[in-house]
């Protein structure tokens, strides 16, 4: 007996697409620190830049 006619499954349920979060997520996180001699900016997700590592991140906050 074959193992795939004893499980009752439909084609859909086999090859149907993974749901979930997947993938890269939507939109660019907003720029949160700028130094303003060099200009950089930095949104402060990942590694900080070197003119930023170090030092206080709240004379480098972007005023909204």
């Amino acid at each position: 007996m074959r193992l795939s006619a004893s499980i009752p499954l439909t084609q859909e349920q086999v090859f149907s697409q993974p749901k979930g979060k997947h993938g890269p997520k939507p939109g660019v996180p907003a720029l949160r620190y700028r130094d303003p001699f060099f200009g950089v900016a930095w949104s402060g997700r990942g590694r900080a830049p070197s003119c930023i590592k170090g030092q206080p991140r709240e004379q480098f906050l972007i005023q909204a």
